[in-house]
């Protein structure tokens, strides 16, 4: 039985050579830099904000609310964009989807979700790219992303496929981009 019919294509993703994807050094300083900037960034809202409702006193929650706002517009929605955070500029990295594009805002919320409320601790998502052939972190296995040199330019192209990823006792199904035998 054929899964494809001849007029359906496969879709295609692009994969880079290993010495572009950043590793774990490049994204602990990528995550220190932005988290810097995302407190900085924090704290000047919330001045801003119990600043504009002088004299009341404004209750944690809206405060709460200004700082979440903050942080999901810097790490989810500017890494959706072309220009990136301050870390991925800094350090000279940029995020990319499996075709090589910038991720869409999903993408980049999931990933920043899955940081924030994975499974496992932020530091164990890093440890896990030192065994992983694209060094994707577990949430850039989930959001389907890479992190690349900013001058990276694809090694090959592949299909885009369905790959098990087991994690503790679970059985994951993620996507990768084909290239035929594993290395």
């Amino acid at each position: 039985m054929e899964l494809l019919s001849e007029t359906e294509e496969v879709e295609t993703g692009v994969y880079y050579d290993r010495n572009d994807y950043a590793g774990f050094f490049a994204r602990m300083l990528i995550l220190a830099i932005d988290t810097v900037v995302v407190l900085v960034l924090s704290a000047a809202a919330v001045v801003a904000y119990v600043y504009a409702k002088y004299p009341a006193p404004p209750d944690d929650r809206s405060i709460f609310l200004v700082v979440a706002i903050v942080w999901y517009a810097y790490m989810a929605g500017l890494k959706a964009t072309r220009f990136g955070t301050l870390g991925y500029k800094l350090t000279g990295y940029r995020l990319v989807n499996l075709k090589g594009e910038t991720p869409s805002l999903a993408r980049t919320s999931a990933r920043l979700m899955f940081l924030i409320v994975g499974p496992l601790h932020p530091i164990l998502d890093l440890i896990w790219l030192g065994g992983e052939r694209d060094r994707q972190t577990l949430r850039d296995k989930w959001a389907a992303t890479y992190v690349v040199r900013k001058d990276a330019r694809p090694a090959g192209a592949g299909p885009i496929e369905f790959d098990r990823m087991f994690l503790f006792a679970w059985s994951i199904l993620v996507r990768t981009v084909g290239r035929g035998k594993r290395k």
